[in-house]
């Protein structure tokens, strides 16, 4: 609609000389315009002398008019040009054999898509976030003149795709922004825009030719190639693990104080001492509904998020109790197994019911002899994939370890059955015990 509506206009704008664009143009008394060089022709031939007539009308001007550029209509001319070059057909930059219309054009990619080839940006997760526009002839006018830091950082991979593809005879045509991975002192800490080298084309470089069979070659050759450069390059280096803490005063140096979360307590569970302390009552509280609320279990989470190396200590009183991290991700809502601490793979769970304790981990029990003290330490490793659960009193006895891949932070969790607490430790508390 946009094509026939702008050759519509462009019919109004047409010199009845030359039979094309106006170019110039001028409006004479009569009304008509023309393009400056065709009238100025017109009324310099020899033939034609006082009166001058109107090409179009044959209205006659005893005088020569005064020919001046009408402004408006070449304003409405530049427009209309400008219209016709961007709803004209954009073809499909990757079709070899007949080229279709484009229907989307790639900000990232620097190219326009048919509906076929464009359904690898619907699909695939390396391209959904590339930023898509109405098929255009001028796609560079759409970017930003500050390329966002990761589209350089993908463009070291593209440029080692580039030598591949041309060692292999295909010929693909982009525009990138070469990146130097060395100039980062860390893999989170990325340049400034002032530290990213210019802009630098390869306009010789053409996609006539491309296949996605064929590109998709090319990847795969890429992805082997580094990672056997990666395997080679680290085969020789050694991490040096710190040892494990033993004493009391090396776990403390890892202690993490924790707070509990109101938003994911069950209502039957009473918070006090600054959400350090849970108590299981027979009554509900007066908590406001939450998505991340448990309403089957007696459970509650705490606000942080743990990674890396870290401890803590609880005093648990009463016969049912249970201390325990899980993903962020863990059901909160019923009372299946996905959302049971201990019962799924989100969760680890030491309890204890009654004069009984057990680890449990995916529905697997462990059963651990009585815990006589009242006070439990747990130190989590999550680089490590280290997790141990520790009785503490004079000495740290070790109740249970568990040696896995923690894929995501754990977050403390913890159950209380009536009649029943479970409180945090706080860090001043230890250090006047060790």
């Amino acid at each position: 609609m946009a094509e026939s509506a702008a050759s519509q206009y462009e019919d109004q704008f047409i010199c009845s000389v030359c039979l094309d664009r106006l170019k110039e143009p001028v409006t004479i008394p009569c009304g008509h315009s023309y393009c400056m060089s065709c009238i100025t022709d017109c009324w310099g031939q020899k033939e034609q002398e006082p009166p001058y007539r109107c090409p179009q009308c044959r209205e006659s001007f005893s005088q020569r008019p005064l020919l001046k550029k009408n402004t408006l209509i070449a304003e409405m001319m530049e427009t209309l040009q400008k219209t016709s070059l961007q709803t004209a057909a954009v073809e499909c930059d990757v079709c070899t054999t007949e080229k279709k219309r484009a229907v989307k054009s790639c900000l990232q990619c620097l190219a326009s898509f048919c509906q076929t080839h464009l359904q690898l940006h619907y699909q695939s997760p390396a391209f959904m976030k590339h930023k898509l526009v109405e098929a255009s002839r001028f796609i560079q006018e759409n970017i930003c003149l500050k390329p966002s830091i990761w589209h350089h950082i993908t463009m070291d991979t593209c440029l080692f795709c580039l030598s591949l593809c041309e060692a292999k005879g295909i010929h693909c045509f982009t525009s990138y922004v070469f990146f130097s991975f060395q100039s980062c002192q860390s893999v989170c800490v990325l340049p400034s825009y002032e530290d990213v080298p210019s802009f630098s084309q390869h306009t010789h470089l053409s996609f006539k030719d491309i296949s996605i069979s064929a590109f998709r070659e090319v990847l795969e050759d890429v992805c082997q190639q580094q990672t056997a450069r990666i395997f080679r390059e680290v085969s020789n280096v050694h991490v040096a693990q710190t040892p494990e803490p033993k004493t009391p005063d090396t776990f403390w140096q890892y202690f993490c104080q924790l707070q509990m979360d109101p938003n994911t307590a069950h209502k039957e569970l009473k918070l006090s001492e600054e959400n350090r302390k849970i108590l299981g009552l027979y009554e509900a509280q007066q908590y406001p509904d939450h998505p991340e609320r448990f309403d089957g279990f007696h459970y509650i989470l705490c606000r942080e998020g743990l990674c890396g190396r870290c401890y803590w200590e609880v005093d648990c009183c009463g016969d049912i109790w249970a201390v325990a991290v899980c993903y962020k991700g863990i059901d909160r809502k019923g009372r299946s197994d996905a959302c049971r601490l201990g019962s799924n793979k989100k969760s680890w769970r030491l309890s204890r019911y009654q004069q009984n304790a057990h680890f449990i981990h995916n529905n697997k029990e462990v059963y651990i002899p009585a815990v006589r003290s009242s006070r439990i330490g747990v130190y989590l490793d999550h680089r490590a994939g280290t997790l141990c659960f520790y009785r503490i009193s004079d000495t740290m006895t070790l109740l249970h370890r568990v040696q896995t891949t923690f894929t995501e932070p754990l977050y403390p969790a913890f159950l209380t059955g009536k009649g029943s607490s479970v409180r945090i430790i706080e860090q001043r508390k230890i250090l006047c015990l060790l």
